[in-house]
């Protein structure tokens, strides 16, 4: 912000009181034009509100458009986050409805059936989520997990291990949302995230202490018990967790992981397939540390995985965008270019097509594991039978390969990553849905169940949605950039340049335009020199200092 100091405040004040009253005129003319010249009754849609209604000439700012644009209830909206399960999938979109899509038979789709789909359905928000502000999804097993913002946490689907965590009796799914019990160690904990594995959950709250229910036959909850629990259980915080804030916990099939807040990583349950890489192949049943003295030793770490299905292999990214492996390696999902199994941490082969790449984000899925880099690319190793390595082949590779870029992917920035057993889906930064490797069940959401060994477009998601609408903005006959749908009636876009005065604003969609007469003025807004220097800009934040 520029700050104005100068003795001859009346003279150099002059120009803004200047805008200011050319402002003041033009809003006046707003008003009355806009009493003349009402909302465009020629068809069923309409514009309600247009903030802010007055902007720069330069453009570049956001307006807020509220009306009937004609845009569905039923189909997703931009979606912020996604979550692959077994054969199931979850997204929640912009407004925070949660769809899903794929395998039913236990109601992990959460919209009272148990038929699968291959396109997204809602999940159900007339029960225990109605009027809830969903933040988190996840997507485990049969099963599925929702968090809201007041620190509340709900599933749905297959409870054979009680996975619900709601005290139901064992093997009783639900296939509509149920509240998880908040009586016992969860009550007056703020939970801020939530984890679905294979058969068991988690949940963390602000203070970083972890909470565990499902199966536990490994001693995979961490509680020092391998007694399965249908209500959460606090996580063994008096051994090597003492002290230690958990940042973020991670669920297998059978195992399980921590990070803490210094970098530090964690591991219980099963070690049949050195999965908790702390050198031994011993289960236990609370707490042990990873092995930090060989390629981990110094490093930073900053994400955590764990592959959730019976090829158990984790994976640890830090802070300098290396990968680290360990764990099971038939198929090469540690990505060492062995497959030689590990129960200490090696390093992901950096000397290929991750030669120079920051590692953003890492996943782990059903013997294979996926990597995305600062650029929006994507990359893959391991099992490869189903597509999964989306580099059009079905073949396994044991070092990193290239997610195809020539086709849907190709100059896109992808910003998000999640893997199932065999399907995998990733996420632009337009709110554009991907998928590829094995749609069984419909696991990709596009209306069929084809598999693909590279990645295809998800229709009516996001920009999907966008282009199917033909969804555009016009202000004085010049388009609008960056449309965005917030929910069926509120949109957003940025402002393009135009010369100064009062313009007309258009929406138009497939289903017709409807216009807002004489509704958005454009201000010259001057620039105001400082005591003899050069003009300044007045960016709209000016403080004035007597």
């Amino acid at each position: 912000m520029f700050a104005m100091r100068t003795t001859n405040k009346i003279s150099t004040r002059l120009p803004f009181i200047a805008a200011i009253a050319v402002m003041a005129v033009f809003s006046l003319q707003t008003i009355i034009l806009n009493t003349l010249n009402p909302v465009d009754k020629a068809n069923a849609l309409s514009i309600t509100s247009i903030t802010s209604n007055i902007g720069s000439i330069d453009g570049g700012e956001l307006v807020t458009i509220t009306g009937d644009f004609g845009i569905p209830t039923d189909v997703p909206l931009n979606i912020v986050e996604i979550s692959a399960g077994t054969n199931h999938t979850l997204a929640l979109d912009s407004s925070g409805q949660i769809w899903a899509w794929g395998a039913n038979g236990n109601g992990q789709l959460g919209n009272g059936t148990n038929t699968a789909s291959s396109v997204p359905v809602e999940v159900d928000t007339t029960g225990v989520l109605a009027g809830r502000d969903i933040v988190q999804v996840a997507a485990g097993g049969e099963y599925s997990l929702a968090l809201d913002s007041e620190g509340r946490v709900f599933s749905w689907g297959s409870n054979t291990n009680g996975q619900l965590g709601n005290g139901s009796t064992w093997g009783v799914y639900s296939n509509v949302p149920v509240e998880i019990d908040t009586t016992g160690v969860l009550a007056g904990r703020d939970i801020v995230q939530i984890v679905a594995g294979g058969f068991h959950s988690f949940a963390i709250d602000s203070e970083g202490s972890v909470f565990a229910w499902g199966s536990n036959w490994a001693g995979q909850l961490g509680d020092g018990t391998n007694t399965n629990s249908n209500v959460p259980v606090e996580v063994d915080m008096t051994g090597v967790l003492a002290g230690r804030s958990i940042a973020q916990a991670v669920a297998g099939i059978w195992h399980s992981l921590a990070l803490d807040s210094e970098g530090n990583v964690f591991a219980w349950g099963s070690n049949t397939d050195d999965q908790l890489g702390n050198g031994t192949n011993t289960s236990s049943n609370v707490p042990v540390e990873v092995d930090m003295t060989g390629v981990l030793a110094g490093r930073n770490i900053v994400q955590i995985v764990a592959d959730s299905t019976d090829f158990a292999h984790s994976l640890a990214l830090d802070d300098k965008g290396s990968v680290f492996a360990w764990g099971s390696n038939w198929a090469g999902q540690l990505g060492d270019g062995t497959n030689t199994s590990s129960n200490i941490p090696v390093e992901v082969d950096m000397t290929g097509v991750l030669a120079g790449r920051d590692i953003v984000q890492v996943a782990a899925g059903g013997g294979y594991s996926l990597a995305l880099d600062s650029k929006g690319r994507v990359f893959s190793w391991g099992n490869g039978l189903s597509g999964q390595l989306g580099n059009g082949t079905n073949t396994t590779s044991n070092a990193p390969v290239e997610v195809d870029t020539t086709g849907v992917l190709a100059g896109l920035d992808i910003v998000q990553i999640t893997t199932g057993t065999n399907h995998l889906l990733a996420l632009d930064n337009v709110g554009n849905l991907f998928a590829w490797g094995s749609n069984w069940n419909g696991t990709f959401g596009n209306g069929t169940t084809s598999d693909s060994n590279v990645p295809i477009v998800i229709t009516n998601f996001g920009q999907g949605l966008i282009d199917s609408l033909d969804l555009s903005v016009t202000m004085g006959g010049r388009p609008c950039t960056n449309v965005r749908i917030v929910n069926p009636t509120t949109i957003t876009c940025i402002t393009p340049a135009h010369p100064a005065g009062i313009v007309d604003v258009t929406v138009n969609t497939v289903s017709g335009s409807v216009t807002l007469y004489q509704s958005y003025t454009f201000v010259d807004i001057p620039e105001v020199p400082d005591t003899g220097g050069p003009g300044v800009p007045n960016t709209g934040h000016l403080r004035v200092e007597n």
